[in-house]
């Protein structure tokens, strides 16, 4: 069958009986290999979502109000509640960020807006909180006073939290999808994607993404297929259509036929055969021709990708990133619940190196119960180790759970987004004091190499850190001055281009003994990985399902020949 660039018309197939339904095949971007056969769901935000629209007749309006006073109270009770219990283990000022939007939520003309809405308009109450909290929004964010500006943030998490008590959902919609479910959305948020399973989510379609998007990189730990930019995806598929995803080319089938099936299965078994002798060697040391042996770890966030990453043959875990716990909480967690969380999570590790990243949230990483000020351009705001030292009981709590497991694991602390090595002085600091309290020996410390002027300083940074992890994904975002999570500008952002390899290779020749490891999609790329390690890089860490292949593609590479062709090179 012919395919189109995006979509091709196929023939009209029976499903359920007489009802015909006819075959689509889109294409997009391949960027997460294998192949899915599932049922589609299609997820939007529930701001963005459609809700029950209907009139209401004059004896329905204190009913009417009622509802919305009950949903008021149901929320105005978990902010109270959240501030109670933040209040508890972390500063006063988190706190005081649930009871600034406890005192929004009953500021007397923000009640009054939601009486006189529902008197003039007559209808329902998801309609009304609609039009009024929407409003309030627009009007905080056209003020010029910037502290308004930040408080339409408040405003639109309020009406989140309430449209989500009048229509009764508890949880949110990916916590509990069914078995064999493709996920459909026009894009994913890191805060979408924590309640994604392996064993329920089979495949992702969006029509944003690119290849080192959170979301692309979460199907790849995932171990799914994945397929991003495909043009019109919401308007071709519906809750409820049978798909078919081939990952490796970028196919998606809606409503497949007979011929499609099978010419899709036979494509399966083929790549599964494939597949299986890589399999077999998994846990083989990646040793290429020349006798250089390249440590390849793991990148996980769960128990269930720690566990996947050791039957996948890992040597380590080069990132445990701790925002999937964070993101998932109600309210901010106690040392305790997260050493309890980190525990049942390394536990498949068992001797093996583990390295901990603290939590790594702004940009598009966003912990609603934080309420973090709105910022023009996150990504070159609070990041990372910036927004932990406006936070410092939060980063105590997740210092202090860290140590108590290294009592039990193999635990090194990793600092996400370091520019100064005085930022790693201070983190060891706090380190220090609490390993001194406890009377344990202090975790190796380390740092992310994703800023330039990380990238530009390792020799002062490598005096500070006892090893150091290049984020190849978020460094080349800043060098190339291109958003890794837009596909408009995808031919600007190239991980693989030559000067990231050549700052590759300076990172490591400054880092003098200190140890390097390299994590980012940069690592899984076969054509390039000749020239990865070329730099000299010894350890990668990526997705867990991608370990057996690269481990395979290591053992194919001669590095010798490749010194020896550039020293062959005559000068010009």
């Amino acid at each position: 069958m012919q395919i189109s660039n995006t979509l091709s018309m196929g023939k009209k197939v029976p499903v359920y009986g007489k009802t015909m339904k006819q075959e689509i095949i889109l294409k997009g971007t391949p960027l997460s290999g294998d192949f899915s056969h599932g049922t589609a769901y299609v997820y939007s935000d529930i701001l963005q979502s459609k809700q029950a629209a209907y009139n209401i007749r004059k004896n329905q309006y204190d009913s009417e109000f009622a509802r919305i006073h009950a949903a008021k109270e149901s929320v105005r009770q978990q902010l109270s509640d959240s501030a109670k219990r933040v209040g508890t283990s972390f500063s006063k000022g988190v706190a005081d960020i649930f009871l600034a939007q406890e005192t929004m939520l009953t500021d007397p003309q923000l009640v009054s807006d939601l009486k006189q809405t529902l008197r003039q308009k007559h209808i329902n109450a998801e309609r009304v909180i609609g039009i009024v909290f929407q409003r309030w929004m627009q009007k905080f964010r056209d003020s010029r006073s910037r502290m308004l500006n930040e408080r339409a943030d408040d405003i639109e998490d309020l009406y989140r939290r309430m449209l989500t008590v009048l229509i009764g959902v508890e949880s949110h919609r990916l916590e509990k999808l069914t078995e064999n479910t493709i996920l459909v959305a026009r894009r994913l948020l890191p805060s979408d994607t924590v309640f994604l399973s392996r064993l329920s989510c089979t495949g992702i379609l969006l029509e944003i993404a690119g290849p080192t998007a959170h979301s692309t990189i979460l199907a790849r730990e995932l171990g799914v297929p994945c397929v991003g930019q495909i043009h019109n995806l919401l308007s071709n598929i519906k809750t409820g259509n049978d798909l078919l995803v081939n990952g490796n080319s970028g196919t998606v089938v809606v409503n497949p036929g007979k011929d499609s099936v099978k010419a899709f299965d036979a494509a399966q078994r083929s790549y599964k055969r494939r597949f299986s002798s890589v399999w077999k060697n998994r846990f083989e040391s990646a040793r290429t021709i020349d006798g250089k042996t390249i440590t390849v770890m793991a990148n996980v966030g769960s128990h269930e990708d720690v566990e996947h990453a050791a039957k996948s043959g890992a040597d380590g875990i080069g990132l445990f990133r701790t925002e999937g716990f964070f993101l998932a909480a109600k309210t901010l967690p106690t040392a305790a619940e997260f050493s309890r969380f980190l525990s049942d999570c390394l536990e498949p590790a068992g001797e093996k190196t583990v390295n901990l990243r603290l939590l790594d949230i702004g940009g598009d990483k966003n912990i609603p119960y934080l309420s973090l000020p709105f910022e023009l351009n996150p990504f070159l705001g609070r990041r990372g180790v910036r927004l932990l030292f406006d936070y410092p009981d939060l980063l105590k709590v997740q210092l202090e759970a860290m140590v108590s497991v290294s009592r039990t694991f193999r635990v090194r602390i990793l600092i996400p987004m370091v520019t100064f090595p005085e930022e790693i002085a201070r983190i060891r600091k706090m380190l220090n004091k609490i390993v001194k309290k406890h009377q344990l020996k202090s975790p190796p410390l380390g740092a992310m190499i994703e800023t330039p002027a990380a990238a530009l300083d390792t020799k002062s940074l490598s005096r500070q850190a006892d090893f150091l992890c290049v984020g190849t994904n978020d460094l080349t975002q800043y060098v190339m001055a291109a958003d890794r999570e837009s596909s408009l500008i995808s031919d600007y952002f190239k991980d693989d281009h030559p000067i990231i390899l050549n700052l590759l290779r300076s990172i490591i020749g400054n880092a003098g003994k200190v140890p390097v490891t390299l994590c980012g999609e940069l690592a899984v790329k076969h054509a390039v990985l000749d020239a990865v390690l070329g730099t000299g890089i010894t350890s990668v860490s990526i997705a867990p399902p991608s370990i057996p292949k690269i481990k395979d593609a290591i053992r194919t590479i001669n590095l010798s020949v490749k010194k020896r062709r550039k020293r062959a090179t005559p000068e010009k």
